[in-house]
C-alpha cells in the first residue's frame, strides 16, 4: 500500500539583482531563475530531489507554523536605502 503524506510548505520569492530567488521557509532549499514562475518550478524540483536523495530527511521536517513579520524603523540614515545587502 502506498501511503502519501501531504504537507503545506511556505516559500517566498525575492527579486535580487538580475534574478528571482525562491526560498522555502520550512526547509533549507533555495532556487533562482529569470522569472518567478521558473524560480518556483526550480524550487519544487529541488525539493523533490532533496527527498528523493535521502528519504530519512522527511522525518526532519519542522512541524511548526511559520510567521513572517515586518518591522517599521524610524531612522533618518535609512532614507536612501533601497533594500538588499
Amino acid at each position: 500500500m502506498n501511503s502519501r503524506i501531504q504537507r503545506h510548505l511556505n516559500y517566498l520569492t525575492i527579486a535580487q539583482h538580475d534574478a528571482i530567488v525562491a526560498q522555502f521557509l520550512d526547509v533549507d532549499i533555495v532556487s533562482e531563475a529569470d522569472t518567478e514562475t521558473h524560480a518556483e518550478a526550480n524550487l519544487k524540483e529541488a525539493l523533490e530531489l532533496y527527498f528523493t536523495d535521502n528519504n530519512s530527511r522527511v522525518g526532519r521536517m519542522p512541524d511548526r507554523p511559520i510567521r513572517i513579520g515586518e518591522l517599521i524603523i524610524d531612522n533618518p540614515s535609512l532614507a536612501n536605502w533601497r533594500g538588499g545587502c
